[in-house]
């Protein structure tokens, strides 16, 4: 009886303590996020690229028959652009908002380099506050530590920026499989 009262006792404790697996995300990507999100301010506009883990934009839903897969091929990124105070310039025809984007962002500064293979618009329902989420495969990176995206932004700011990722941070984080 006393055994049985112990390993009661000893199982709940190890499953009271065991972290849930988004909030072991969630929890890796609050103590890296200087290294997966970066935020600049560029002639009053703000900008913030950011990682987005696979798992999080993963649903599950109990109803499902088969449950959702985690596509590990890709990495995906959130960019949001906030406007200055004053209306944009142009408020009249915004298709370039929403088309098009992906001959904006790059792997790399110079030939060769790879486009995304995916960029959705986020309606936000503001003229003031824009979204996109990045879809990039990750064969399309080159190898090393850092990973770069590049921006040619001829939306917002008419400026090129540069992003830099730790790789291993976003890996580290990619690797974890949620159940």
């Amino acid at each position: 009886m006393k055994i049985t009262w112990f390993l009661f006792v000893a199982i709940s404790l190890v499953a009271g303590c065991r972290e849930n697996c988004k909030e072991k995300i969630a929890s890796l990507y609050k103590a890296n996020r200087k290294a997966l999100a970066t935020e600049r301010e560029v002639n009053k506009f703000t900008l913030q690229l950011s990682y987005v883990p696979a798992e999080v934009l993963t649903r599950e839903d109990p109803n499902d028959t088969i449950p959702a897969q985690k596509d590990t091929a890709y990495y995906y990124f959130k960019l949001q652009v906030s406007c200055p105070e004053e209306p944009m310039q142009g408020t009249g025809n915004k298709t370039a908002l929403f088309y098009g984007l992906d001959s904006l962002f790059a792997t790399a500064e110079t030939p060769p380099f790879a486009i995304p293979e995916l960029i959705e618009p986020v309606i936000t329902g503001s003229q003031k506050r824009f979204e996109y989420l990045l879809v990039f495969a990750k064969k399309d990176f080159t190898n090393g530590a850092l990973l770069k995206i590049i921006f040619f932004d001829r939306l917002f700011t008419n400026t090129k920026q540069v992003f830099v990722f730790d790789r291993k941070k976003i890996d580290e984080i990619e690797t974890l499989q949620c159940k």
